[in-house]
């Protein structure tokens, strides 16, 4: 090992294999990095090669023999094979640990194994959740036995403040999901919550300073010490610049154009792509959509033409994020979509569709910086006419005025590079301090 009371850490990272997962590791490498320390990076060799080009000396990109890569490769009802196939890479990654022996290991919710596997090395672990604290302090009532999935659909019992923040009706067959063993043969509740048990602190990706009510109450809720380590935004590159031609944008008005993407692991289904299709065209305003091969309506980009773009190629999206023609951002309500798109200060029009997207929608339209797009209660089916009206309220209405401002003032905090710097710094205080197993009480960044 070679981290000292001063010296450099040696840190080992092992993201779920989703992009929504390997890049916000990869932020938080690249953090850790730039301030000495080194990291090395572990994945399948795919998934490592479509990373961005590796910015640091101090990160090396190690790639385990495995026939597992990204949930990008596969339909969404193959992912548990995929986790089958993320669990045999077990006993390589423990050679890895035997040959490297790092000062400390990051890990993701899908290894269940990892913590035993370091704890027989001597190694401490810290689990890194890549989703807000809001997610995980509801989530927590998820490790108990008789569960009532009603229950999820008010705020859990032992919330102090006010909120609404909860899931609908027809959402809480996901929580099924979740608790059920898939074909990998474990559940992912038992992912999450073996991973968290066996490891030494609970990372966060957040600040207090945006989600204090939610960050509060989740040591006692998890038993274990918890670590705000800022949004970690993702830098655009001067090379993403030179490699996308966004000549359609470059057209446009400034502040006018409505960004349109749900992320590289979800889509809404046939019907509600359809509805949210021809909400953009009955709203009336100009936009850029993100869309990965999926059918829309019969006729609509040759209807929509000229006032709207369907981009089929990807682009990096804080590329278009920042792009000046930009007024606001229709969002599946990813974790990093959010920040991405707070980083602009834009204001959000929200359409979750998994189980972290949905409580994060409504924490979003509570702190006042977005709209949900509203649901049926009992089937969270949509209609056009709601998300032509939701748009509109958001980008242009006289009733979005405030979201519009809060939206924009966010733009100081989620881009407050010093900040979120400072909460790494607290970081890797922890992780020198904390090695022996003693507790630490983690005075995170202040503004």
């Amino acid at each position: 090992m070679e981290g000292g009371a001063t010296g450099r850490l040696h840190i080992v990272v092992f993201p779920w294999l989703a992009f929504g997962h390997m890049l916000p590791f990869l932020e938080l490498s690249k953090s850790l990095a730039k301030l000495g320390h080194r990291i090395t990076y572990v994945s399948t060799p795919k998934n490592l090669s479509r990373l961005p080009p590796n910015p640091s000396p101090n990160i090396t990109f190690v790639a385990l023999p495995s026939q597992a890569e990204s949930t990008t490769d596969v339909p969404a009802d193959a992912v548990p094979h995929l986790k089958k196939a993320f669990d045999a890479l077990q006993s390589p990654f423990a050679r890895l640990l035997r040959d490297y022996s790092p000062d400390w290991v990051l890990l993701d919710f899908a290894s269940h194994w990892a913590p035993d596997v370091a704890s027989d090395l001597g190694i401490p672990c810290a689990y890194f959740s890549v989703f807000p604290s809001v997610l995980l302090a509801v989530m927590s009532s998820l490790d108990a036995p008789d569960m009532d999935f009603n229950r999820f659909t008010s705020p859990p019992d032992w919330v102090t403040f006010p909120t609404k923040v909860a899931f609908l009706p027809f959402e809480t067959h996901q929580l099924q999901f979740i608790l059920r063993p898939n074909e990998s043969g474990v559940s992912d509740a038992h992912r999450v919550f073996h991973t968290i048990r066996g490891c030494r602190a609970l990372l966060v990706r957040g600040c207090r300073e945006f989600e204090a009510e939610w960050l509060a109450p989740l040591a006692g809720l998890y038993g274990t010490q918890v670590v705000p380590v800022g949004f970690l935004p993702p830098e655009e590159m001067e090379e993403d610049r030179k490699k996308h031609d966004l000549a359609w944008l470059d057209r446009q008005s400034p502040k006018s154009v409505v960004y349109v993407a749900f992320g590289s692991e979800f889509l809404p289904s046939a019907d509600q792509l359809r509805e949210l299709a021809l909400g953009l065209e009955e709203c009336g305003l100009p936009f850029f959509w993100a869309l990965r091969d999926a059918p829309l309506p019969e006729g609509f980009e040759d209807r929509t033409r000229g006032r709207g773009f369907v981009c089929r190629t990807w682009v990096p999206q804080m590329r278009i994020l920042g792009h000046k023609s930009i007024r606001g951002f229709v969002t599946h309500g990813g974790w990093s979509s959010v920040i991405e798109g707070l980083y602009f200060g834009l204001p959000l029009v929200l359409f979750p569709i998994s189980v972290a997207q949905n409580l994060l929608a409504r924490m979003i339209g509570e702190k006042g910086l977005g709209a949900e797009v509203p649901r049926g209660m009992a089937d969270g089916s949509v209609t056009s006419g709601e998300v032509a009206e939701t748009v509109r309220l958001v980008m242009v209405g006289e009733g979005g005025e405030g979201i519009r401002g809060r939206a924009w003032e966010m733009k100081g905090l989620f881009g407050d590079g010093a900040l979120h710097g400072r909460y790494v710094e607290e970081l890797v205080k922890f992780l020198r301090d904390d090695k022996s197993g003693e507790s630490l009480s983690v005075g995170a960044a202040s503004a």
